[in-house]
């Protein structure tokens, strides 16, 4: 049960992890991020439990992070 609820959160934290070995793509993601509002809210309230994980790692919202 505890995987089931937490996989998710885990999964963005090694998206993140990932991002970090590579500061040209994290930075990328971080100024997406400060540009649209909307998506910085998204991944604040993955972090609050207030948006489902599957809103993150949904692949239109990845591939906005990055292209």
């Amino acid at each position: 049960m505890r995987r089931r609820v937490f996989s998710g959160k885990w999964m963005i934290e090694r998206m993140i992890d990932y991002g970090l070995r590579f500061p040209r793509l994290f930075d990328r993601g971080v100024s997406r991020l400060g540009r649209h509002e909307g998506m910085a809210h998204t991944v604040i309230g993955l972090a609050g439990g207030f948006v489902p994980t599957r809103e993150v790692l949904n692949p239109v919202f990845l591939a906005r992070m990055i292209l």
